[in-house]
């Protein structure tokens, strides 16, 4: 709720993520100009960033947000992410 109440009517707020140790892992769909006709490249990026925030201040535990970027690729189901807000800090232990 937060989220809708603070971002711009067209931006597709997750209804989820997952937490693992500090870091909340979040599949935030890519910019596509044809369907993001509201908002630039560049407000897209801020918007990610304040996403991340909003999820860091509301879950005391997480202190990284994530978003995967590009497709899983390998058996492993290894993807590459990036850091949308947080402390830059990927090695998490799971107790």
């Amino acid at each position: 709720e937060i989220l809708k109440a603070i971002l711009p009517k067209g931006i597709d707020t997750p209804h989820s993520f997952e937490i693992i140790g500090h870091i909340a892992h979040l599949n935030l769909p890519e910019y596509r100009k044809e369907e993001h006709k509201n908002f630039s490249l560049k407000q897209w990026e801020a918007y990610k960033r304040i996403i991340g925030e909003v999820i860091i201040d509301k879950n005391p535990q997480v202190r990284t947000v994530v978003n995967k970027i590009g497709v899983i690729s390998n058996k492993y189901r290894v993807f590459d992410m990036e850091i949308l807000s947080g402390e830059p800090n990927l090695v998490t232990e799971i107790t």
